[in-house]
């Protein structure tokens, strides 16, 4: 997946745990991002490695986050998780990018 994504560029961690993707990719390409994750204790390991988080429900919608804001919405490991897959789908085509180039 890192492979995926360019070098500076901003991404939404949808269902991002413990925050290491967005971790991992700030050491190697200078990627900055903001996870999201329902689990409190994700949040704490987040915070613990300095990563942007935000507590939430992905299966709720994102509108506190605006359109196209991101490069690039990563769905890891969370899509088989999520009650309302086409919601959450939907949400992450709206805040990235299609070209993965945020405005």
């Amino acid at each position: 997946l890192a492979g995926f994504i360019e070098p500076g560029s901003h991404i939404l961690d949808l269902g991002c745990g413990d925050g290491g993707f967005i971790d991992r990719m700030f050491h190697q390409s200078k990627v900055t991002g903001v996870g999201i994750d329902f689990d409190l204790g994700h949040v704490v390991d987040c915070l613990r490695k300095n990563v942007p988080v935000v507590q939430g429900d992905v299966d709720h919608g994102l509108s506190l986050f605006g359109d196209q804001v991101f490069d690039y919405a990563v769905l890891d490991r969370t899509l088989q998780e999520v009650k309302r897959p086409r919601l959450v789908l939907r949400e992450a085509l709206r805040l990235a990018r299609p070209d993965g180039k945020a405005e």
